[in-house]
């Protein structure tokens, strides 16, 4: 499990509410918090902002963010 979907949970969200606060598809939401697929830097923003991380790189490694 990865830590996004760790922070996730412990906020007591589910990935649909998360998913709907992002306005990201939740399979796609799915795929970002299993390390599947690399977000894009606008999915990345929505989901800092979504998520109150203060902190990206403890989520998203810099060679791992889509330009």
């Amino acid at each position: 499990m990865s830590e996004l979907a760790i922070f996730r949970m412990r906020q007591g969200i589910s990935q649909r509410e998360m998913a709907n606060r992002t306005g990201i598809n939740v399979t796609l939401l799915s795929s970002i918090e299993r390390r599947r697929h690399v977000p894009n830097k606008n999915h990345v923003n929505r989901i800092l902002e979504a998520y109150g991380i203060e902190r990206p790189e403890d989520f998203f490694e810099p060679s791992g963010l889509a330009k």
